[in-house]
Order: C-alpha cells, then structure tokens, then sequence
C-alpha cells in the first residue's frame, strides 16, 4: 500500500514532506533505478537524488501562510534551498519569484528579498521581502534581535537536563562561506543563546523546542 493509501486525508505536499523527513521507507517503482523494489523496500540513495527523484513525482506548490503588500511568509519543505548552491537546483527566492509574477500577471521583474536562511534539511517558515524597503526593515529587525525564532528537533539522544541553555560562539570562515560553532568567545566571533526544553519522548526519541 502506498503512502496515499494510508494516508488519504494529507495533500501530496505533506506526503513529500513525511518522505524527505525520513520517517518512512518507501518504495519508488516510478523510476527505473527503482522500478522492481518490493513494496515497503527501504531505498538508500543520496539526499540530492532522492530530493530530484520526489520532486519529479510530486507536483511542486508554494504554501504561503502570509501576504500582505510587504513581506510575504512561506512553508519551505524538507529539501528546498534558500540560496543557491553547486548542486544546481533552483532556490526558493526563485521559485517565489515565478510564482508571484504569474499570480498577479506581473508584466516586469519580481523583488523578492532575503531575509533569513532555512538550511536545506529544514522544514519551515521563511520569511521574504516584497519591497527594498520593507528588506532594508526585516534586516534590521534581525540584526537587533527584535525576531524570535524557535525550533522544533527529533533527536535520538538527548542532553541529560530536559531543560536548559547552550552558548557558543559562531566564527566565520569567509573562505569557506560557513560559520563554525566554539565553545569559547574568539576574536570577531557572534555570541549565540540557544535555550531548549523537552517537549514529548518515545522509547528511541525525543521531540525538543
């Protein structure tokens, strides 16, 4: 049985995302590399690939959950990039762009700001600009702190405390575009709080926010 079948109230949009989470074995017979895998099999293949491999089964939507004539807010799904990287495929600001453009049957370009960065493993609200104006506010708004941001993770071991607080130190690497986590402050290093409390457990896992 198919995960439609046993899901038949979730949108295909829920089903990719359950898919690309992890949380379920699927079996693909709708690509040739797959095509003779028994039902329930358990595929093995790179991220990337299985991300490619879904998106050519699955029609792709934008979820919005805000709009106003400023900032626009959309539900990334597990997979999707921010910004664009080696791997080629189109960046969310992109897709957004076309789906705007097309929406309101925008003659010219689109603006579509960044405002902050979901990496591509994460699922959840990002939040865009509409206008340079309105970017040139969103930006400040984050570099204030005046934006707060809470994450929910599924992790197979967790700290000994249900509830407590982290401090690192994050230090850029322009050479390698990332930024690295230290226990201790370093010079020109961002100072990060992350405060975590456990919110549900099972026999394996735990939910935490």
């Amino acid at each position: 049985m198919g995960l439609k079948e046993q899901l038949p109230i979730s949108s295909e949009r829920t089903i990719y995302s359950v898919i690309l989470s992890g949380f379920h074995r699927v079996a693909l017979s709708v690509n040739p590399t797959f095509r003779y895998a028994p039902c329930g099999a358990e595929i093995s293949c790179p991220f990337g690939t299985l991300y490619k491999l879904l998106t050519s089964i699955f029609p792709k939507t934008m979820e919005i959950i805000y709009e106003d004539n400023h900032i626009i807010a959309v539900n990334k799904t597990c997979g999707e990039i921010v910004q664009g990287d080696k791997t080629g495929d189109k960046p969310l600001p992109d897709l957004l762009k076309a789906w705007l453009k097309e929406k309101y049957a925008k003659p010219g370009n689109v603006f579509v700001g960044v405002t902050h960065r979901l990496d591509r493993p994460v699922s959840g609200v990002v939040l865009f600009a509409k206008t340079t104006k309105s970017l040139a506010r969103l930006n400040e708004m984050f570099r204030l702190g005046e934006v707060k941001k809470t994450y929910w993770a599924i992790v197979k071991n967790p700290p000994p405390a249900t509830e407590g607080e982290l401090v690192n130190w994050l230090v850029r690497n322009e050479k390698q575009n990332k930024s690295y986590a230290c226990d201790t402050e370093k010079p020109d290093s961002k100072k990060a709080v992350l405060h975590y409390k456990l919110i549900a457990r099972s026999e394996n896992y735990c939910r935490w926010r």
